[in-house]
C-alpha cells in the first residue's frame, strides 16, 4: 500500500459559496462575538471558519451526512458551531452556520 498526498482521494473543487442564510449567521456570531470576545478574538473565529470551509471544500465527506434535515445535507462541527452545507459539482454549499445546541430541525423545517 502506498502512502502520501499523491495517493489522497481528493475532490477537486475551486472552493465554497454561502448562502444568503449562512452570511447572516455568519454576520450574527460576529456580532456576538465582538460583544462578547473582543474583535480580535472574533476575528480569529471568523478566520477559523472559513478555514473549515475550506478544508470541507477539499475533504466534502468528511461531514456527516444529515439527510434526516434535508436531502443531501451534511453537516461538520467547529467548536459552538455546526457547519451545514451541500456538495455541489465545483464547490461546497454552506447553508447554515448554526449553533451547536440549536434546533435544527426547527431551522430546516421550510426546506
Amino acid at each position: 500500500m502506498k502512502f502520501g498526498l499523491e495517493f489522497v482521494p481528493v475532490i477537486p473543487m475551486s472552493g465554497f459559496k454561502l448562502s444568503v442564510e449562512a452570511v447572516a449567521d455568519l454576520v450574527a456570531i460576529g456580532d456576538y462575538g465582538m460583544k462578547t470576545f473582543g474583535l480580535a478574538q472574533a476575528l480569529k473565529y471568523h478566520l477559523a471558519l472559513e478555514s473549515r470551509f475550506e478544508l470541507l471544500a477539499q475533504f466534502p465527506r468528511i461531514g456527516m451526512p444529515s439527510y434526516d434535515l434535508r436531502p443531501g445535507l451534511y453537516r461538520f462541527p467547529y467548536e459552538s458551531h455546526m457547519i451545514f452545507f451541500t456538495i455541489e459539482t465545483e464547490h461546497i454549499y454552506v447553508v447554515r452556520v448554526l449553533h451547536a445546541k440549536a434546533d435544527f430541525k426547527r431551522h430546516f423545517q421550510n426546506s
